[in-house]
């Protein structure tokens, strides 16, 4: 919050948080608590009163960049979401068009292969913006089934990664969370 005031901060615990917790995290910058197990339609709701100005971001450590989308999706709207790479400062770019994943460009690469490595940043920001026609639409594939094939895609790349990752599945959504 610190080096990115504009971001919007919700704080989830799996215990009861004391009212001094709640206090010291609001000092700093926390908007909600919300205790596991998560509901996603009340995260949704927390994140679509969040978006009323129409902007979002977040660091890629703080916000689950698929949870995002899935959100963005969900909703039905057209934005683009851009993913900058702290390593290199490159910026991927995800067009999201009346819920559909359309386009996603990210350096030289295009489509799904864009898609993936977009995910796959550990250290980086992005933000939301206005929706703009991307130069072509490279992604056909429903969104429900391309983050599943991203998941396995990041499940592939990250095997030397020490975090283990598992999957909660709903009918609607995938979460991926950090254990």
């Amino acid at each position: 919050k610190q080096n990115y005031p504009q971001t919007h901060v919700i704080l989830i615990s799996g215990t009861n948080v004391t009212k001094e917790q709640r206090d010291l995290a609001s000092l700093h910058g926390a908007l909600k608590f919300i205790k596991k197990p998560l509901k996603y339609d009340y995260i949704k709701k927390i994140i679509d009163n969040l978006m009323t100005d129409n902007r979002f971001s977040g660091s890629i450590s703080s916000v689950n960049l698929m949870v995002f989308i899935q959100v963005v999706s969900m909703s039905k709207s057209s934005k683009v979401i851009s993913v900058k790479e702290n390593i290199t400062n490159l910026t991927a770019n995800i067009y999201i068009h009346n819920g559909n994943l359309v386009h996603t460009k990210f350096g030289t690469l295009k489509g799904e292969e864009a898609f993936f490595k977009a995910l796959s940043i550990k250290s980086g920001n992005f933000f939301d913006s206005e929706y703009q026609e991307p130069e072509e639409e490279s992604i056909k594939v429903p969104l429900s089934k391309l983050l599943i094939k991203a998941f396995s895609v990041l499940q592939k790349s990250n095997e030397d990664d020490e975090s283990n990752k598992n999957i909660v599945a709903s009918a609607n959504a995938l979460f991926v969370e950090s254990s």
